[in-house]
């Protein structure tokens, strides 16, 4: 068992998790402007 390679895999998916919802709070509150 490898923690380490595991660990960078996890932290590099929590990375694209937290632009992902920035993205779409961001798309949400444009909405919300516009609409």
């Amino acid at each position: 068992m490898e923690p380490a390679p595991n660990l960078i895999f996890w932290l590099k998916n929590q990375k694209l998790v937290m632009e992902a919802t920035t993205r779409i709070e961001l798309v949400y509150t444009v909405l919300q402007t516009v609409a």
